[in-house]
C-alpha cells in the first residue's frame, strides 16, 4: 500500500520505505523548507533540515552530536558548541572549543596545507575586521620556509628563517638592560 502525505495528515506507527531504491531516493518536500526527525522526538532527538539558508543536521535538544566511524565515535560537537575530535569530553580540557586527542601512536597532530609558494597561519583574533582578524599569529611562509610570531596585528616581531637565524625587527628590552 501507498502512503502519500497530504498537509495535515499525520500517520502513526512505524513507517517502513521498500521497494526499489532508485537515484530520487526519499525525498521530504516541504515546500520552502523541509525535515526529518528521528529518534524518541519527546525527548531527545536528531534533525535533517533545509532550507533557502543552508542544510542542516544535528540535534534539536540538549544533547551532543555524534560522528561516527567504524562504529566508533570519531567527532563530537558538545550542546556549547565544543568539539571533540578523537575524544568524547572536550569541556573536560582547559582550552576546550576545539580539542583533537593525538592518541600515543606514532606522530600525530594538526596538519595546516598550503601551496608550496603560500602560507599556513593560526591566528588569534579579537574582531572580524582589518588586523582584529589577526591580533596574534603564527605564519608559516612555503616560499622562503620561515616562521614568523607576530603580535597587536602587525608585522613579526621574530621571525625564524630557513637556517635557523632569528631575527626580530627591535631589539628585545631584555637584551637592551644587558648591555
Amino acid at each position: 500500500a501507498e502512503f502519500v502525505a497530504k498537509a495535515g495528515d499525520t500517520m502513526t506507527g512505524p513507517l517502513s520505505v521498500t521497494g526499489t531504491v532508485t537515484a530520487d531516493g526519499l525525498t521530504v518536500d516541504g515546500g520552502s523548507n523541509g525535515t526529518i526527525d528521528f529518534g524518541d522526538v519527546t525527548t531527545a532527538y536528531g534533525r535533517l533540515y533545509a532550507d533557502n539558508t543552508g542544510t542542516f543536521v544535528g540535534s534539536k535538544t540538549n544533547q551532543p552530536l555524534i560522528l561516527r566511524t567504524n562504529n566508533s565515535e570519531a567527532m563530537r560537537i558538545t550542546a556549547a558548541g565544543s568539539v571533540g575530535i578523537n575524544t568524547s569530553s572536550p569541556h573536560s580540557y582547559y582550552a576546550k572549543k576545539l580539542v583533537v586527542d593525538c592518541g600515543t601512536d606514532g606522530q600525530n597532530g594538526i596538519t595546516i596545507k598550503s601551496s608550496t609558494t603560500g602560507a599556513g597561519m593560526f591566528a588569534f583574533a579579537d574582531g572580524t575586521s582589518g588586523s582584529d582578524r589577526y591580533r596574534g599569529y603564527i605564519n608559516y611562509n612555503h616560499a622562503n620556509d620561515s616562521m614568523t610570531l607576530g603580535t597587536a596585528g602587525g608585522a613579526g616581531i621574530l621571525t625564524i628563517d630557513a637556517t635557523g637565524a632569528v631575527t626580530m625587527p627591535t631589539q628585545p628590552a631584555f637584551l637592551a638592560r644587558l648591555g
